[in-house]
């Protein structure tokens, strides 16, 4: 969950904050960055989620 927060942190201070996420005049190398890192890094992160969720609980009560 927290991977989760820091991913969510780093992409809208990234595109809202620094202004990459809505293109005003025309589309820009900062734009292309953006919008690359932000489907890279997505696609990574929910395959890690996926990985991770995807393994049974070991639940060894004795």
């Amino acid at each position: 969950m927290s991977l989760g927060l820091l991913w969510m942190a780093i992409n809208s201070t990234w595109g809202i904050m620094f202004g990459y996420a809505f293109p005003e005049n025309k589309i820009g190398p900062g734009h292309i960055g953006f919008y690359a890192f932000f489907l890279l890094s997505l696609s990574a992160y929910l395959w890690f989620v996926i990985r991770l969720w995807s393994k049974p609980l070991n639940r060894d009560m004795e």
